[in-house]
């Protein structure tokens, strides 16, 4: 296809360039030499080097597709050329039917020919027509086209001596204007036209030399002068067959790109949408995408929240997981903690629950949520004990120590006793006695219990309820007795008893072998056709594209039932949307030059003919001289337009105005040899005059004859009339207003020069209206041609169009998938689920050796909080929480914080960890020092954030840090839904860090202290201070930088700005944002029957959701 895909030509995507279709897209057939890219309009005669050959794409499918894209066209384009046709015919046998009685051929020809135009006319006015059938149709209109063209040649066969002598010029406009049809009409094959006209052309020639009688010299000078006039019809059918061709063709082929574009996007929003189901509750992963797509102006951050009555949540932890892990690898662990974690989300759908969080080995689960449920208590009971169930038997195939601790309602399952469940007395009233219980005397060990006197029992099981095959220790052989020395060789027996543990691989939904063949199978066309000039004839294209090919074919079908006129007004042919009939005039013609080119051409074929028949004039000279000079012209400032000295120039406005100038100065050169055969210019002498004997016996005197060669100067004016016909791009509306001008021109002219009057009267009167009838019929075809390119280009380009903006749309929707997807997910995490490998479909985990660890919280938020009708029951409480947050995580945004990765939040906590990026080497090294020190001006800088917090709504929130640097196992587990979490002693120590800490102060570890000193941050010694699973342990409060020139440091105060103003309702924060992703997610419940209480330490009466990210209730 002539143009780089870039180029707007054929309408072809309204010039976005871009071609990133992903199935093979076939080269086209000839094969040529392409040329470079940006060199604009293609040298001409490259253009008319395939005449030989015909269009086609080497990938038969795809040519059947192009066939089916064009049928309703080409039979509506054959419909017209049949019309054209049979008016012809029936014409021509009206006008001999009023020439006399006599028989000639031409009185049988036309009305049988006429018959078989209007009999083929009704078979293809059908509504459901094959294509197999229309190319029948049209090879039977060749056919007889051309046994109608043989047959108006001129033989010498006058019957009875009264049909007139035969001249070189009888017939002349009747073939000339079957082989425009033919070219332009017919949807024929290019090679089978050009062979059509040649055929009609030379057949012509041979019957004029042989059956014509006349002088030798004027024999020879009209043969020549027929063959160029042949000549410019078929140089104007090759060309204008040639380019429509190749426009429609580029269009569609530019069409489908998108097309796979937007399949390949369809695809990968599919396995986005699936990632993000997987993390997300659908009615919240919803909001969130339509908040994104469209974020409403609002002055608070959206919080996605809901509330739930009467749901039990129950809390487990596993007892002796955290010197288990401490043995594991990276893999082990990651794999250790997907499996029993899976299995507990197998048995939570079991028991209708709802798993909400994973926090290191604790898991958080509800039941009533999604979908309300009365027996919810009974749900989560029976969770615990399947979860117990679950570890014994694990424990005891593995004479490893582990064990679970579950508490309902409350949430504090660690307090208790392991392999008991621990409920509240709400609970134990939703189980009506179903179960066994015994006292579990919560409140002396728990002040906050006590406190709201919470009555607590334990669940006491008569009986093991489950047995799993393969764990329990009496089925297993003496002889094969897993003994477990190391914990990787735990993790080996582990998967020997996969009957029970299933787990599937996180986001292994997403992940599919379709996709895998699909994205090896995409490939650009716009590539495929940059390696056409390969020119490898045996290259075996596979049929990756059939699922683009079948969608294709669905869209064909669809179009064909819909009216193709519907965007367009009937008229004009104009775009019902004005913005849209911009953008198609702004489209390059990149065929303009070439048809200027030609036109020039014709010029000089005119000039031929004029030379060697036609009695010379000076106007018609100088005409023709001034039409020369004037088309070179043209091409020098087309070619330097083309090569972008000047770019912009060419607008469609000036290609109208350059189109309708060419077509009227060749026409005018044409008319003016009708004019130089006018009465009046003749030199006779008015006192006398010849009287001449005509062989019909009439008399006529020389003031009455034309010049014996005036029908070639009318023929000339017709074929001058083509030219419209090369200018694809300009309007059909201008086109048929100039082309009813010239028409208008042409028969006032005709009359003017007394032909008709010397042709003669009586029987041969009504010959003398054959020009009018071929002027007429030649600006019939031409309108009805100009019209159809123009409704084929525009409908190309419409169809282009859609495709690119549907691509553009899923584009679009690929960005915001990607952007809410980089909330929920580190970037390089979403991006390794995103990508389409098979090796991605094994657990995803990475080991660190330095990873900055913070937790930062904010311990009298839990005072703040309380349930009230005037805060919708703590709504607005959590509103302002989720604006802490959400402002927390506007600091990430800043390119200094790049590199800091929020890992959770756990009610008013904020986890966020530096260094999780997988690098390695050097680079690793030294990043260390600028990862934590971008930690620590955060954490800082969070400080800042709270107190303007704090100023606005009137509260005396206080922040306090703990901050930890070291090895951490990263990885993504939960098959259900996966989370992606940080585990290690790193980050356990820096949790202790924030809890043991003081208000209003960043606490580290010496390690943390030994890099940031080298930063140049201060730091005060704290001392020894008691860690649980460390035991004394030396830290520091984090003071500031001791001379920071960096704005984004800041030094923090040893004693930080209180605004003592109370708690009020929140005032109104300046400015609107969007809605934020990476915010706390929470639920909220009645404090009555069912209702959700978190930690003591934490929010009272509210469930967090989810890791990094929002869930239920979102900030």
């Amino acid at each position: 296809i002539p143009g780089t895909p870039g180029e707007e030509g054929g309408g072809g995507g309204g010039g976005g360039g871009r071609s990133a279709a992903t199935a093979a897209a076939p080269r086209l057939l000839p094969r040529r030499r392409e040329r470079e890219p940006g060199s604009g309009d293609p040298p001409p005669l490259l253009l008319l080097d395939a005449i030989a050959c015909e269009d086609e794409f080497d990938c038969k499918e795809l040519e059947a597709l192009f066939q089916s894209y064009n049928l309703k066209l080409e039979q509506t384009s054959t419909l017209k050329a049949l019309a054209v046709l049979i008016v012809l015919t029936a014409s021509l046998a009206l006008v001999e039917l009023l020439s006399g009685p006599s028989l000639t051929i031409s009185k049988g020809s036309h009305p049988v020919h006429c018959i078989i135009f209007l009999s083929l006319f009704i078979v293809t006015n059908v509504k459901y027509l094959q294509v197999t059938q229309l190319q029948q149709i049209v090879k039977l209109t060749l056919l007889f086209s051309f046994t109608f063209s043989f047959l108006c040649c001129p033989f010498s066969l006058g019957a009875y001596g009264m049909e007139p002598p035969s001249a070189p010029e009888q017939g002349m406009w009747q073939l000339m204007l079957v082989t425009f049809v033919s070219y332009s009409l017919l949807p024929v094959r290019t090679l089978l036209a050009i062979v059509f006209g040649l055929v009609v052309s030379v057949s012509h020639l041979i019957v004029t030399a042989t059956s014509v009688s006349t002088k030798r010299q004027r024999l020879w000078r009209t043969l020549v002068a027929n063959a160029i006039l042949f000549v410019s019809v078929n140089l104007y059918g090759v060309f204008v067959r040639i380019l429509t061709e190749r426009a429609q063709r580029k269009a569609f082929l530019q069409a489908r790109n998108c097309i796979e574009d937007r399949l390949r996007l369809e695809d990968e929003n599919e396995k986005q949408e699936r990632l993000l189901m997987s993390l997300l509750p659908r009615n919240v992963a919803m909001e969130m995408k339509e908040d994104f797509l469209k974020p409403p102006e609002r002055i608070f951050h959206k919080i996605y929240i809901q509330r739930h009555d009467n749901v039990s949540i129950l809390f487990a932890d596993i007892v002796g997981f955290t010197s288990l892990a401490s043995q594991c690898t990276a893999q082990e662990l990651v794999k250790l903690l997907n499996e029993l974690f899976g299995k507990f989300d197998e048995l939570a759908t079991e028991n209708h629950c709802r798993r909400i969080k994973i926090l290191g080995d604790c898991y958080y689960c509800v039941s009533g949520l999604t979908q309300p449920k009365t027996d919810h208590a009974h749900c989560c009971v029976e969770m615990g004990l399947d979860m117990i169930d679950t570890i014994t038997s694990v424990a005891e195939a593995t004479e490893v120590d582990l064990n679970m601790r579950v508490g309902l309602h409350t949430g504090k399952g660690t307090l208790w006793g392991p392999g008991k469940v621990h409920i509240t007395k709400t609970t134990l009233e939703c189980l009506n006695g179903d179960y066994e219980v015994e006292p579990g005397y919560g409140h002396e060990r728990n002040s906050f219990l006590k406190k709201h006197n919470i009555e607590t029992y334990f669940i006491v099981p008569s009986h093991r309820r489950k047995i799993f095959p393969g764990l329990i220790l009496s089925d297993i052989k003496p002889a094969k007795r897993m003994k477990f020395k190391t914990v990787c060789y735990l993790l080996v027996q582990l998967m020997h008893c996969r009957k029970m543990f299933k787990a599937e691989i996180p986001f292994s939904n997403v992940m599919t072998c379709e996709d895998d063949d699909k994205r090896r199978a995409l490939r650009t066309a716009s590539e495929k056709l940059r390696n056409r000039s390969s020119f490898s004839t045996n290259v075996v294209y596979n049929t990756p594209g059939t699922r683009v090919n079948r969608y294709i074919s669905r869209l064909i079908e669809a179009r064909q039932t819909e009216s193709e006129m519907a965007d367009l007004n009937f008229i004009t042919l104009k775009y019902k949307q004005i913005e849209r009939e911009n953008k198609y005039h702004q489209l390059q013609d990149e065929y303009f030059t070439s048809a200027v080119v030609l036109s020039l051409i014709l010029a000089a074929l005119f000039g031929l003919v004029y030379l060697l028949i036609i009695p010379q004039s000076t106007i018609v000279l100088v005409l023709l001289v001034f039409c020369i000079c004037f088309l070179v012209a043209c091409i020098m400032y087309l070619h330097v337009t083309r090569v972008q000295c000047f770019p912009g120039c060419l607008t469609i406005q000036i290609r109208t105005i350059l189109c309708i100038f060419i077509v009227i100065l060749i026409y005018s050169v044409a008319q003016g040899c009708v004019v130089g055969c006018m009465p009046w210019v003749w030199n006779t002498n008015s006192s006398s005059s010849i009287v001449i004997i005509s062989p019909g016996g009439t008399n006529k005197t020389m003031n009455e004859l034309p010049c014996d060669t005036a029908h070639y100067a009318f023929l000339s004016c017709v074929v001058g009339t083509l030219t419209l016909a090369i200018f694809l791009r300009v309007s059909s509306l201008p086109k048929m207003i100039l082309l009813l001008f010239v028409t208008i021109l042409y028969i006032v002219i005709l009359e003017l020069s007394g032909y008709r009057k010397a042709v003669g009267g009586g029987s041969f009167y009504m010959r003398g209206y054959e020009p009018i009838l071929a002027i007429l019929l030649f600006s019939c075809a031409l309108a009805l041609h100009s019209r159809q390119v123009d409704l084929k280009l525009r409908l190309d380009y419409l169809w282009a169009v859609q495709a690119e903006e549907e691509r553009d749309d899923m584009e679009r929707v690929k960005l915001d998938n990607k952007r809410i997807l980089f909330n929920l997910l580190p970037a390089h995490v979403a991006q390794h689920f995103l990508m389409s490998n098979p090796r991605n479909m094994d657990l995803y985990y990475q080991s660190y050796s330095q990873v900055g660890v913070m937790f930062a919280s904010i311990p009298n938020f839990n005072d703040f909080y309380i349930e009230l009708d005037g805060n919708n029951m703590g709504v607005e409480c959590l509103r302002l929480l989720n604006e802490i947050i959400a402002d927390f995580d506007e600091l990430m945004d800043k390119e200094y914080y790049k590199d800091i990765e929020k890992i959770k939040t756990i009610g008013s906590t904020y986890m966020a960890a530096v260094g999780l990026v997988p690098t390695s080497g050097t680079k690793a090294k030294k990043s260390i020092f600028s990862h934590l020190s971008a930690l620590a001006d955060f954490a800082i800088e969070m400080f800042d954030v709270l107190d303007e917090i704090n100023y606005q709504s009137y509260n005396d929130f206080v922040l306090r840090v703990g901050i930890n640097v070291g090895p951490v196992v990263a990885g993504v587990i939960g098959a259900r839904r996966p989370q992606y979490d940080i585990w290690g002693n790193t980050v356990n120590v820096a949790s202790r860090m924030d809890s043991t800490g003081v208000q209003g102060k960043i606490q580290v570890t010496e390690e943390v202290q030994r890099i940031l000193k080298r930063c140049s941050y201060e730091f005060v010694c704290r001392g020894k201070v008691s860690v649980k699973g460390k035991g004394e342990m030396l830290t520091y409060f984090l003071e500031g930088k001791a001379n920071g020139n960096n704005p984004q440091t800041r030094s923090l105060n040893l004693e930080r700005k209180i605004y003592p103003y109370g708690k009020s309702n929140i005032q109104t924060k300046l400015g609107t944002s969007c809605p934020s992703v990476s915010s706390v997610a929470s639920f909220t419940v009645n404090a009555g029957l069912g209702a959700v209480q978190a930690s003591a330490t934490h929010t009272n009466q509210t469930l967090h959701y989810l890791p990094s990210v929002p869930a239920v209730k979102e900030a």
